[in-house]
């Protein structure tokens, strides 16, 4: 980016007609408008910036905004594809994370900045090349916006971290104290980002608070996790390693991440972490059968002894070594991360941020995500 004044090169405004707005949201992301996600809407409208407004979280973040009247600016890369939340924004700021500069003037009159941009493509891949990508983005991405807030004092920045953060479950409970220890690249990543933001907290008194969301289900993601097992279920070839499917794995509606990050921009205490999810206990298991009920399917997935995975990690794991930006299919990690118990206390984000999950039962939270992977042909 050259010189030009942030104001007037960066910053274009766009026309807010809310109704044409919804319209649009229905139509080109598919994204429905919720009750669970909308808070009460605000008598003064605040000015929030969001980073990664185009990508799936990001466009329900601008959508619940928009909804409860508040003034939107996004911010967006020269290439992105605004046609999702045409309508639906106030401001665009045209920025890239990977440059400093091009940020510069972003924060200027804002209220609060959610930080939803994220590299998550290949979230699993194991490469050397993987590692470098991630923490760019990931990494440095997010110390360049904390350093943008930073030129304004108190500006609360909300970050979107992730469990993956934490790597595998350490303890039977996982709650914001327990230990973390990422090991793919993306986990590492999402650590650090964490780490850096801390670090920025205790040094120059970023007002910074981080939600750790889990698996998130809902419309709009073409390429997630969900879309992967939902595809594997119908097809009845879902690799059931050893004991997961008594695994406990939580979710998250993203209407209730939503809801966790609105209030995030008024509540928490600086510097502190919260974890959010359904609130319920949810197996593996439970999430197959929902899936194969969804699906029409009987047979929902194929069991893979426990050491048959294990000997194909080894394998895998010795090829890396002779090429270390291949990206083994399954590695150690990814088994024990795919066979631990996951129970997660989300005691802390309901005491602090008034945080109350809206939706807890299995198909209620998937039936949605199911429906949208099968309007799109995606199965």
């Amino acid at each position: 980016m050259t010189s030009a004044p942030a104001a007037t090169r960066r910053t274009r405004t766009e026309p807010s007609n809310r109704e044409v707005g919804r319209d649009v949201i229905s139509e080109d992301a598919r994204i429905p408008s919720s009750p669970h996600c909308m808070a009460k809407r605000r008598k003064s409208p605040r000015t929030i910036l969001v980073t990664g407004g185009t990508g799936f979280v990001g466009r329900h973040i601008v959508h619940a905004l928009h909804e409860r009247g508040d003034r939107v600016r996004v911010l967006v890369r020269e290439t992105s594809n605004r046609a999702p939340i045409e309508g639906l924004y106030d401001e665009a700021f045209v920025g890239d994370l990977s440059d400093p500069s091009s940020l510069e003037g972003m924060c200027d009159g804002v209220d609060a900045v959610i930080h939803s941009a994220c590299a998550v493509a290949g979230t699993f891949d194991s490469g050397r090349s993987a590692l470098e990508a991630f923490m760019a983005v990931n990494r440095d991405g997010t110390r360049n916006v904390a350093n943008e807030v930073l030129k304004h004092d108190g500006l609360r920045l909300v970050h979107i971290s992730s469990t993956a953060a934490m790597g595998a479950p350490q303890t039977p409970i996982v709650d914001e104290t327990s230990p973390c220890n990422p090991k793919a690249p993306y986990q590492r990543s999402k650590r650090a980002a964490e780490l850096e933001l801390l670090k920025l907290h205790e040094n120059q008194s970023l007002n910074v608070v981080m939600i750790r969301p889990c698996v998130i289900a809902g419309p709009g993601k073409d390429n997630s996790e969900l879309r992967k097992l939902f595809g594997m279920v119908k097809k009845g070839v879902f690799p059931l390693i050893g004991p997961a499917d008594q695994a406990q794995k939580p979710l998250i509606h993203i209407d209730d991440l939503i809801q966790a990050l609105i209030l995030a921009t008024e509540k928490g205490d600086a510097g502190s972490i919260y974890l959010v999810n359904s609130g319920a206990s949810h197996t593996l298991g439970d999430i197959l059968r929902v899936s194969g009920e969804l699906a029409g399917v009987r047979r929902r997935y194929v069991r893979v002894p426990l050491r048959i995975a294990r000997l194909a990690a080894t394998v895998f794991s010795l090829a890396s070594k002779v090429a270390p930006d291949w990206n083994a299919p399954l590695t150690h990690a990814r088994i024990n991360l795919f066979i631990a118990d996951r129970k997660i206390d989300i005691g802390k984000a309901k005491r602090e941020l008034g945080y109350e999950p809206t939706r807890t039962d299995v198909l209620e939270i998937l039936e949605g995500t199911y429906r949208y992977h099968a309007e799109q042909g995606h199965l």
